[in-house]
């Protein structure tokens, strides 16, 4: 089981090296990026939706940034919004709003990423206080997204929502999540800290799998809820399953702190 863990570690380590390269446009070689190398192209054959090349002028170059999105109503009569490029601006902030109605929900993929392809592109989001969902993989594979502040009004965080956003330092989960989900930040290779609310009630496994720098962990309640909460068991192995992998965190509860076990 340890070579096993060592060899992930090991693998994961050298792919959040190239990753971290395409923040900085790093290419291996004139004309192809990480990014084209992990999906499988160069820069030669990539091609938009619309038959250009890449680094041909898109309808991005000439978009106003309500035009970023696509919306989806939803069955309660608000909103949830999409990403209409793969590819956006540096800073993307979230519209609260869209034909007079709440946009409340960040969809499932959000920009569409498939495995093994990775934005390089937003290092901010800036989401509205009318958002209450985060989707299933929503911002998977955000390489380069450093800051992001999740509303107060958000209830619920899809699984594997922040999964390799490994330029992620910190994250506050809003009062009111009562589960972290499954490989919701599972490989952020950078986390360093995470502030979680008493309202939690549930850790479901991989949530923090291989967070290697995370260190410190805020939970808003004492040390009696900390262990009441249900944290996710690997049964094979009786090993915890939602933090394998991850750094020597102290948990900071309201009445002392809980070491890692």
């Amino acid at each position: 089981m340890k070579k096993i863990l060592m060899i992930i570690s090991v693998c994961f380590a050298l792919l959040c090296t190239c990753s971290f390269a395409a923040c900085g446009g790093f290419s291996l070689k004139t004309g192809h990026t990480v990014a084209n190398y992990l999906s499988g192209e160069t820069k030669e054959s990539a091609q938009s939706e619309n038959g250009q090349k890449e680094g041909a002028k898109t309808d991005l170059d000439s978009a106003t940034p309500d035009s970023y999105f696509r919306f989806r109503l939803l069955d309660n009569g608000t909103y949830e919004v999409f990403a209409r490029y793969q590819e956006m601006p540096n800073r993307v902030v979230i519209p609260s709003a869209y034909n007079g109605k709440a946009v409340t929900k960040i969809g499932d993929k959000f920009s569409g990423v498939a495995e093994r392809v990775y934005n390089r592109s937003v290092e901010e989001i800036v989401l509205p206080s009318s958002i209450e969902e985060i989707g299933e993989d929503a911002f998977y594979s955000y390489v380069c997204l450093r800051s992001i502040t999740l509303p107060s009004t958000v209830r619920t965080i899809g699984e594997g929502a922040f999964m390799f956003c490994i330029d992620l330092t910190s994250i506050t989960i809003p009062n009111g999540v009562q589960v972290i989900a499954s490989s919701t930040f599972e490989k952020c290779a950078n986390l360093q800290s995470v502030t979680i609310p008493s309202t939690v009630n549930a850790i479901n496994g991989y949530a923090f799998w291989f967070c290697e720098k995370l260190t410190s962990i805020t939970f808003q309640g004492t040390k009696a809820q900390w262990n009441a909460i249900e944290k996710e068991i690997d049964l094979e192995f009786g090993e915890s399953d939602w933090d394998r992998g991850t750094g020597n965190y102290t948990v900071h509860c309201t009445d002392g702190d809980v070491a890692k076990e």
